[in-house]
């Protein structure tokens, strides 16, 4: 931020200085190199910018993702240990699962 500061006077007080020396060509081209060098500036900080937000982002998901698979995996040992509670329930449990069994390989 102070650089982009700093420019911005830079720019000023020569444009400024140019002015005052009458020599409008060679102040149009320092201000061309002036406008190409915010852009490029600018540019810069935005690829920066999206590369920090995109690595922040990515170590979230894979945090996240873990933490979704071990709820996964809780969730299903609890579902498993509720069927197996239950003769009734552990029986239509293998009924259901023995139909779709059925149903995929028709």
């Amino acid at each position: 931020m102070r650089g982009f500061l700093m420019g911005g006077l830079f720019g000023a007080a020569l444009a400024l200085y140019l002015n005052k020396s009458n020599n409008r060509e060679m102040l149009m081209a320092n201000m061309d190199k002036m406008a190409n060098s915010l852009g490029d500036m600018f540019d810069t900080a935005t690829e920066k910018m999206k590369e920090v937000t995109f690595n922040q982002m990515t170590k979230n998901m894979e945090g996240k993702k873990d933490k979704n698979f071990q709820d996964f995996d809780n969730g299903i040992e609890q579902i498993q240990d509720i069927i197996n509670e239950d003769p009734k329930v552990k029986a239509e449990s293998d009924k259901i699962l023995k139909e779709n069994e059925n149903s995929i390989t028709q």
